[in-house]
């Protein structure tokens, strides 16, 4: 009687993993229909500057809380000149370099002294750009 209560769980043990391991299924990606999604982000090539760009001529940032003066004057064929002039001191620094238009009002000015790189945006609804360095020149 006893042996024939074991072989009764048995059995049902046996049927209930032959039932389940039918009903258990894995996942295994297929590595011929996996799609991936990839975004690049590109720079915009360096565009020549124009004639008619809007940040062309002499801008100035004068804070006299601080003292200085800072002028730059940005000329079509795609250099510039920056003068500074401390205040207090009477200290000039020029300093010049190249610059040219990135899109979307972006600019990249080029050669400050040991080579800086300084990306200024020109706000069209302010007259305004600005620099990494500065809130606003005007």
């Amino acid at each position: 009687m006893r042996n024939l209560k074991l072989i009764g769980i048995l059995a049902i043990l046996i049927l209930g993993f032959v039932v389940a391991s039918g009903c258990i299924t894995y996942n295994v990606p297929n590595p011929e229909k996996e799609i991936v999604y990839v975004t690049v982000y590109a720079t915009p090539a360096p565009q020549s500057p124009s004639p008619n760009d809007p940040i062309i001529g002499t801008w100035r940032f004068y804070d006299s809380s601080v003292g200085f003066d800072d002028r730059y004057q940005i000329k079509a064929d795609g250099t510039f000149k920056e003068t500074f002039r401390a205040k207090y001191t009477g200290e000039l620094l020029e300093f010049e370099g190249t610059w040219y238009p990135q899109g979307y009002n972006n600019y990249v000015f080029t050669g400050f002294p040991a080579g800086i790189v300084d990306n200024i945006v020109y706000d069209p609804a302010q007259g305004t750009f600005h620099l990494t360095r500065y809130a606003a020149i005007n």
